[in-house]
């Protein structure tokens, strides 16, 4: 017995004898890949119900999007910025309990509006609207929250599990049109696509209806309140108040493993000091363990490829369900410029009523706090087509190299933007979601059918819509699924 000891000791798999000589006497954890909104959300509701839960997360901190860049007692989120207290009602809990300031928001940054030509670098302030089109707007307005609370309210839900109706499974600008709204498209353009939501001629009306609920819509339309917070701050300190669920950061994981009555997930932990409060046996300098689960919740998007970089072994059906999700690309910067505080610029489109072409390039930069020079920045590339984050990085500083000045001065000349003036730039795989073809055949009766087989959970923004609230939600309902 001391020499099998002495060899699993050797290959860094003590953690795995007593789980693998009688799992059914142990209480085993659920664990959790992603320590991103849904992940985090999942463990304290596992928590409270008396479940031990431990995560794993890829990156060095917690929050997954929600990353920020600190500067001069400012934030500048590199991923989720905005909540409304109305149907954000599980982030508000969050965002309480927390303890993290927020502040009010306007749809257009509080200031000044500026489109920009993102190839000529030409700039233009935003004119007012006639009172004949925010007439017409504002009717169309009332009308779609008449429909929205009628048509979509009824079947909104986390995984869709009242069904999708099919005439909520075409494209937003085709539903746009049935219905009669002419105005609308220039309200929501401009909130699709800075927002990482794609092109509303591609994208079905069921997540725009899920994303653009009467108070959003409202919001943007400047008759309601939204609200600004530094979400990692947030997730940080979310994460900070589980009690029992160990999170290891940094981690890699090798393999998982379904095969037998429980999963079995490898990984390689490079700080196992840090991250955990019991004392090993032995460790192997590789610090490759082996952690035996009661379930397993995937807390991230279920792209095929997200899918094998966790080293799932991808069922049949897991290919079926998951190889249609599609998501965008979009990137966020934050970059040191001289664009003056109160000023928001957003990329000029052809007409109100056609969004921007998806070619990686900014379409919106915007300073948060008026006592630092760095301002956030959005961009998007186009939907199912690789490419680089370099590519979206220099498209980037050769845009602001064009604008970056004071516009309201005729005479200021724009200053290059380098290397150096980029202090935060990320590339997400962001949006999950069906296109209508996969709609209209059941994608998320295939979807929701896979939550639990091989003891096994998926939660993240596909589950509805992504956002903090439908990420929170979806951790929640897979937890009290396995609960």
């Amino acid at each position: 017995m001391f020499f099998l000891w002495a060899v699993l000791c050797v290959f860094g798999f003590t953690n795995a004898l007593p789980l693998q000589v009688n799992p059914r006497g142990l209480d085993l954890p659920v664990c959790i890949v992603g320590a991103g909104p849904a992940g985090l959300a999942a463990a304290k509701r596992l928590e409270s119900k008396g479940k031990k839960a431990v995560i794993f997360e890829k990156q060095a901190e917690v929050g997954g999007k929600c990353q920020t860049y600190y500067d001069k007692g400012g934030f500048h989120p590199l991923g989720a910025l905005l909540f409304s207290n109305a149907t954000y009602t599980e982030t508000v809990k969050i965002v309480d309990e927390a303890n993290v300031p927020i502040y009010p928001f306007s749809a257009n940054g509080g200031g000044e509006g500026w489109n920009y030509n993102w190839t000529t670098g030409a700039t233009m302030e935003i004119a007012a609207t006639s009172a004949q089109f925010q007439a017409a707007l504002g009717a169309e307005i009332g009308r779609y929250i008449q429909l929205w609370n009628q048509v979509f309210a009824p079947i909104s839900g986390v995984g869709y599990k009242k069904g999708v109706p099919h005439n909520l499974t075409v494209s937003t600008a085709d539903w746009l049109s049935t219905n009669g709204f002419q105005y609308f498209p220039a309200l929501i353009i401009p909130a699709m696509t800075p927002y990482g939501y794609g092109d509303f001629r591609q994208v079905p009306i069921l997540y725009m209806l899920q994303y653009f609920t009467p108070d959003i819509i409202l919001f943007f339309a400047g008759q309601h309140t939204g609200y600004l917070v530094d979400f990692h701050t947030v997730f940080k300190n979310f994460a900070a108040s589980l009690s029992t669920t160990q999170i290891h950061l940094n981690t890699t994981i090798e393999w998982i493993d379904r095969s037998g009555s429980t999963p079995v997930l490898r990984y390689h932990d490079p700080h196992p000091e840090t991250y955990h409060n019991h004392t090993e046996p032995c460790q192997h300098p590789s610090h490759t363990k082996i952690q035996v689960c009661s379930s397993l919740i995937m807390a991230f998007p279920p792209t095929l490829k997200a899918l094998e970089g966790a080293h799932l072994d991808i069922s049949t059906e897991e290919q079926r369900a998951f190889g249609p999700v599609g998501v965008n690309t979009y990137y966020s910067g934050a970059v040191r410029t001289r664009t003056p505080y109160g000023l928001a610029f957003r990329i000029d489109q052809t007409t109100p009523f056609t969004p921007p072409d998806a070619d990686g390039e900014p379409v919106t930069l915007i300073k948060i706090s008026p006592y630092s020079d760095v301002a956030t920045t959005w961009s998007w590339g186009a939907y199912r087509v690789p490419q680089t984050i370099q590519q979206a990085k220099e498209l980037l500083k050769c845009t602001l190299s064009k604008i970056n000045k004071d516009p309201r001065n005729a005479t200021d000349v724009a200053v290059p933007v380098t290397d150096a003036d980029v202090v935060g730039f990320r590339k997400w795989d962001y949006f999950p979601h069906y296109d209508t073809e996969q709609l209209v055949v059941g994608a998320y009766d295939k979807f929701n059918a896979l939550q639990g087989k091989q003891k096994t959970y998926y939660a993240s923004g596909l589950n509805g819509f992504e956002t903090i609230e439908f990420a929170v939600r979806a951790g929640y309902d897979v937890a009290d699924s396995i609960c």
